[in-house]
């Protein structure tokens, strides 16, 4: 291994959030966003019921002193016992008649209740007394039905482990494939507030941007949230206007965000996040919910350094499954000889590696024409590798024939994720 890799394994990383009241290795992060309700007619319980869920990445809570008649926005309801029986069991049965999941919350809860409460099929009963330590694993258990109720697209985020590493291109030229053969069912999302770069790659003149979608965001419906998309070859762009984060985002609410996102992923069959500027705390719900990430890195020490301190926050802090992150090696040449795929594998911690060919003019021109790769003279060889990413870890099905370059057999000989 290069001598110069071995310091990076000294590299170390502090939390993204402070403060928060769960031990370390205890936050949760649900895989989609979900809202819960509270009836509770005691306030200080209720606001302390909500600071504990807040802690909870892609929850949104809200909590009422009575049950609303409108519970569509609300995938479960968490019901605080009053000690009036009468309408702790009028809420229970309002909310079995709308089929919403239950947690009962309470302590010396009448014996009569519970068992009507058994009968109207509750998901769960948590002490009050016991609630930190029993709200979390009954929560998890409720998304894990939810989920097979509903039908979300997956989220591949694609993030700079260096600024400048080719974040946006990638998100441009994956969207690009998958959008042969999903017509207008790939959304792009443009994650970079400052640069916003992925409508000039799309050459398009957006009429609304991501502040407009933001405004609105409780209000839009599938058609809206589609109809403000700017669209592309086959690809629909949620764009940003540049430095939109000294602007119209700079007082952005991330649960703003994550509402949006949501909503997108019942209306695609994909959706492909642009994170260019790298892990930041607007982005996290989403990143936190991605079923594929790569991390772009470069073939030089300063790259792989913060790629690895990027690693070590997606894993260590925030628990997410090392299976679902790969390393994509932009612009990689094999001339570059002191720094291999294997010192890159080793220093980072991901074995899942891929490369593409270090062809910067090429990038370059697809970015400045504003025209796919595909109809760019001499970017067979990229193609082919984008291809054979895609193949490997699309999280949808995708039916592409991959016949590698001479330059790709040499390279890889096999699989890269060993």
């Amino acid at each position: 291994m290069n001598t110069r890799l071995i310091e990076l394994n000294e590299v170390s990383t502090l939390p993204l959030a402070d403060g928060l009241d769960l031990p370390q290795g205890k936050q949760i992060s649900l895989p989609f966003l979900v809202h819960c309700l509270v009836v509770c007619t005691n306030p200080v319980i209720g606001a302390a019921i909500k600071k504990t869920l807040d802690q909870a990445h892609n929850l949104m809570v809200a909590i009422e002193p009575r049950l609303p008649e409108e519970l569509s926005d609300y995938q479960f309801i968490l019901l605080v016992d009053s000690g009036d029986q009468h309408l702790t069991l009028s809420v229970l049965e309002q909310a079995h008649m709308a089929e919403k999941h239950v947690l009962l919350v309470g302590d010396n809860i009448a014996a009569d209740l519970m068992r009507r409460a058994i009968q109207l099929q509750i998901r769960d009963f948590i002490p009050l007394d016991n609630f930190e330590q029993e709200i979390f694993p009954a929560v998890e258990r409720i998304v894990v039905q939810i989920a097979q109720q509903v039908k979300l697209a997956p989220i591949v985020s694609i993030i700079n482990g260096k600024g400048g590493s080719g974040a946006s291109f990638l998100s441009h030229a994956i969207g690009q494939i998958y959008s042969e053969q999903y017509k207008e069912g790939i959304a792009l999302y443009d994650g970079d507030f400052q640069h916003g770069s992925l409508a000039n790659m799309l050459g398009v003149e957006p009429e609304y941007y991501l502040d407009n979608a933001l405004m609105e965001v409780g209000s839009l419906d599938g058609i809206a949230i589609k109809s403000m998309m700017s669209k592309a070859n086959n690809l629909c762009l949620l764009p940003v206007k540049p430095y939109s984060h000294l602007t119209e985002l700079s007082c952005i609410d991330e649960k703003d965000i994550a509402l949006l996102i949501n909503k997108m992923r019942y209306h695609f069959e994909l959706v492909i996040a642009d994170l260019s500027r790298g892990l930041e705390a607007n982005h996290l719900n989403m990143v936190l919910s991605s079923d594929i990430i790569y991390v772009v890195v470069q073939q030089n020490i300063a790259s792989i350094r913060e790629s690895k301190a990027l690693v070590k926050q997606l894993i260590n802090w925030q628990q997410i499954d090392k299976g679902k992150i790969h390393l994509i090696v932009n612009r990689y040449s094999e001339k570059h000889i002191s720094i291999s795929i294997d010192d890159i594998k080793q220093a980072i911690g991901i074995d899942s590696v891929f490369v593409v060919q270090n062809n910067f003019e090429l990038a370059s021109a697809a970015t400045d024409l504003g025209k796919p790769l595909s109809k760019i003279e001499g970017s067979a060889g990229i193609r082919q590798q984008l291809n054979y990413i895609v193949t490997k870890t699309s999280p949808i099905a995708m039916d592409i024939n991959i016949n590698r370059p001479g330059f790709w057999a040499r390279l890889i000989g096999k699989d890269t994720r060993k």
